[in-house]
């Protein structure tokens, strides 16, 4: 076999194989099908360990797959829950991606003791504004569940809100992710 047809021949296979290297396994992680609303949180003052009288939920949407609820709260504040169900965990893993928070911004923080989920096939916690010694104006936490694609945060909503520390953001993104595995188990 000449240099020329060896070279092609790795060449072929490495185009091949590696795909399926990622494709094979992540396809394998698919989770049963339940209605992307069973996934959603009810109440935010369980997981967040305020009185239920202090949400009141302002925004129930369903956008291009997506469904979702916001609360509005104490002290100008917002905390939110959305879950989208994709055809496979290949295109849901590719929209975990895309989505990043950190995309848009670059500047988003991660603290060491950021929540992350043991049960998701990944996550990831950050502070997208506003990080301080005492908290974070904007949190946002995401995880892929084999083909869904979780996202919750707090949003401090302006100068008038106020900081939500990473030990409570974090009972909220394990509180989350504790119902989501529930449902999906």
């Amino acid at each position: 076999m000449t240099k020329k047809r060896w070279i092609f021949l790795v060449s072929a296979l490495v185009v091949v194989i590696t795909p399926q290297a990622y494709v094979v396994p992540v396809l394998a992680g698919s989770r049963p099908d339940v209605g992307s609303g069973a996934l959603l949180l009810t109440d935010p003052s369980a997981a967040t360990n305020s009185p239920s009288t202090e949400w009141k939920l302002s925004d129930s949407d369903m956008d291009g797959g997506e469904i979702g609820r916001t609360w509005t709260g104490p002290r100008g504040s917002a905390i939110f829950m959305a879950v989208t169900r994709y055809s496979n965990p290949v295109l849901a893993d590719f929209y975990y991606w895309a989505i990043d928070p950190t995309n848009d911004k670059g500047d988003g923080w991660s603290p060491p003791q950021a929540y992350t989920s043991v049960s998701a096939d990944r996550s990831k916690t950050v502070c997208e504004v506003g990080a301080s010694s005492s908290g974070c104006q904007r949190w946002e936490y995401w995880a892929r569940y084999g083909q869904y694609l979780v996202r919750a945060g707090y949003d401090a909503l302006g100068d008038e809100g106020i900081q939500m520390g990473t030990e409570e953001f974090n009972r909220y993104a394990r509180y989350v992710d504790g119902l989501v595995s529930t449902q999906l188990s």
